[in-house]
């Protein structure tokens, strides 16, 4: 039995009011979690997203000993979400999740391979089937990956962009049953073992943006949809220098092709922001939002970047290190877009816990009149829950 399951739910709500005041410090109850796993960490890492909407219903893919699981939310709370048998028993790694409609591609993530998986929903079992054969990629036995996501370009071709060898790489589907794959494509060179990339489905292409820190440098790279899966565009700077890179990555992109990723940089000045919005807009400029302060007691860390469009919100939320206690926090904050306003220092929405960290949420766009759901998790495989209202 790889799932504990916990009878009290604790949910927290961020409300985003004009008669609240945004830089209120508000502290919960210590959470409580809303379920337990039976490895560590599940809803790790950085760039992935592991939840999604359909069908009403909340869904979640996390990691166990047996292989991953799918999770439903109802009302009464979080269950496993199986038909006859798990589509994802026996596939291992820690998951990121592309969702669209009744369709779930999914890429999993060991230190030695790559696995995707695309998954349908079936009717009349209530629940998600595999819709084609897993694919898995192994490495060389000298090489290792720290982590990949997965995405979906408008002509129907699955992109996954991954770290190997102290590159970045993406493999690309040469139909939409994601079975059959190209072989790997170098898109970025000398970046160091600690480096992470991560790609988003952008208007007419797809993007891959990663961290460089032997330059200090965070870069991008377009291609555009239809042609050539080798053809890129030239590299694009995001920001360079003052320790502005650092492996933390989460992206978000609004309904207008505004690219949002939330990053942490290497500025690890007390009283100085730690984490940093990058903003790019649909013709290609870029523009850095600092927000998140780091202090004595409290250290911002792992961010990550959801986006409503309507309303029109950008949610991003964090791991806040207690520094003296030890107990972390997940820290929300909401604010409209375009043009966002980060001088909110956000509020407390799980914790604080001992080991809790890495909150992850949804890559889509949340849904309209759903207050959405993210999860963080400890090393002990428990899993914590918050909810974030965005119709206020």
């Amino acid at each position: 039995m790889h799932a504990v399951y916990l009878s009290q739910m604790v949910t927290s709500l961020i409300l985003l009011s004009q008669s609240v005041d945004s830089n209120q410090d508000v502290e919960p109850a210590q959470a409580r979690p809303v379920f337990q796993l039976d490895v560590p960490h599940p809803t790790a890492d950085k760039p992935q997203s592991k939840l999604w909407f359909a069908r009403g219903s909340w869904w979640a893919c996390l990691p166990t000993l047996d292989g991953n699981q799918l999770w439903k939310r109802s009302p009464a709370g979080w269950a496993e979400a199986s038909c006859a048998n798990s589509p994802l028993q026996g596939l291992f790694g820690h998951g990121d999740v592309f969702a669209e409609e009744d369709r779930v591609h999914i890429v999993l993530v060991s230190s030695k391979a790559l696995t995707t998986v695309s998954l349908c929903y079936d009717v009349r079992r209530c629940g998600y089937v595999r819709a084609a054969p897993p694919t898995t990629w192994h490495s060389p036995p000298d090489e290792s990956i720290e982590t990949a996501t997965i995405t979906k370009d408008q002509t129907g071709r699955l992109w996954v962009a991954y770290d190997a060898n102290q590159s970045v790489w993406v493999r690309a589907s040469k139909d939409s049953t994601g079975i059959r794959w190209t072989d790997p494509v170098l898109i970025g060179r000398a970046i160091s073992d600690d480096d992470i990339c991560s790609i988003v489905r952008l208007s007419g292409g797809v993007g891959v943006i990663w961290s460089n820190q032997n330059d200090d440098t965070i870069l991008f790279r377009f291609h555009r949809d239809g042609c050539p899966f080798d053809i890129w565009h030239q590299k694009e700077i995001v920001a360079q220098g003052e320790k502005t890179a650092d492996d933390h990555l989460n992206c978000a992109v609004a309904e207008d092709g505004t690219l949002y990723v939330a990053t942490k940089t290497a500025l690890d000045t007390p009283g100085k922001p730690l984490l940093s919005l990058r903003e790019r807009h649909p013709e290609g400029r870029w523009r850095s939002h600092a927000y998140a302060t780091l202090t004595p007691d409290g250290e911002p860390s792992r961010p990550i970047a959801m986006v409503s469009n309507c309303p029109k919100r950008l949610v991003l939320c964090h791991a806040l290190y207690g520094v003296s206690s030890r107990r972390n926090s997940i820290i929300g904050m909401i604010c409209r877009h375009p043009n966002p306003d980060l001088c909110s220092k956000g509020i407390t929405i799980i914790g604080p816990t001992l080991g809790l960290n890495n909150v992850t949420g949804c890559k889509s766009s949340l849904p309209s009149n759903v207050p959405a759901v993210v999860l963080a998790s400890d090393g002990y495989g428990n899993v914590y829950e918050a909810t974030v209202n965005l119709a206020n």
